[in-house]
């Protein structure tokens, strides 16, 4: 079925009042599904909550627990809004808890636009009037490795997906400026991609050759490389004083 076919069929085989679908390769932290209820059942008209900060704990300590439901609303069209400002997707997709009557009520399911559904997902319900909250604190270790979905993912099929949904957000009327907005993806996918081999590099697990090949690629798609300068640096006097022995 897929990652989306699974949470669409979730979707509509729950009869819970509440669904969060967790992704197999985070960890929860104790208290997250206290919280997510929590604030389903202090804000009665909200429909979607999850978290709005990455958090890579590793194998260190969990942090303290939480004892407030601080975060941020936003109405219909605000997370739209607030999306085109900041060019990404900024929800923690296995914190998020879904309120299944508001879901089911509007026919929402994860659409085929392919890897970025589940941002589309968040878009179009509150497109369609649905408020989210986001708390401002992790609820969860999020984990990046080479195995996930996300990083197996090619860069070509992501910028298909943006497309798809910059185009969702012109349709919607709302009097952004859409190129900007498509720099601002394409600019987010660009350090998303090229981070981990900058990474790798670092630790002499890929060669300078392999990686310039890996920025080339990128700038064949059309990529930005915004932060290209810091790389040569990186490049030049970093890693020759390591190879050095200095």
């Amino acid at each position: 079925m897929g990652a989306r076919g699974n949470w669409n069929r979730a979707i509509d085989i729950c009869d819970t009042e509440y669904l969060n679908i967790f992704h197999d390769d985070d960890r929860m932290f104790p208290w997250m599904i206290e919280k997510l209820v929590e604030v389903m059942e202090t804000y009665q008209d909200v429909d979607i909550v999850g978290s709005s900060r990455m958090y890579k704990l590793g194998s260190g300590p969990l942090p303290l627990g939480i004892d407030n439901i601080k975060g941020c609303l936003y109405r219909e069209n605000e997370f739209i809004k607030s999306v085109c400002e900041k060019g990404l997707n900024f929800v923690v997709t296995p914190s998020v808890m879904l309120r299944l009557g508001s879901i089911k009520k509007k026919n929402l399911l994860f659409r085929d636009v392919g890897p970025a559904f589940d941002f589309y997902f968040w878009l179009e319900a509150n497109g369609l009037g649905l408020f989210l909250y986001l708390l401002d604190y992790p609820l969860l270790e999020y984990r990046w490795h080479d195995t996930s979905g996300t990083s197996r993912t090619d860069a070509e099929q992501w910028l298909l997906s943006h497309e798809k949904i910059v185009n969702f957000i012109a349709d919607l009327n709302l009097g952004f400026d859409f190129e900007g907005l498509r720099k601002r993806f394409a600019v987010a996918l660009a350090v998303e991609k090229l981070s981990p081999y900058i990474i790798k590099l670092g630790k002499r697990e890929i060669s300078r050759r392999e990686f310039k090949e890996k920025e080339n690629d990128l700038r064949t798609l059309g990529l930005p490389l915004p932060f290209s300068r810091r790389v040569r640096w990186f490049l030049k006097y970093v890693l020759c004083k390591r190879w050095l022995g200095l």
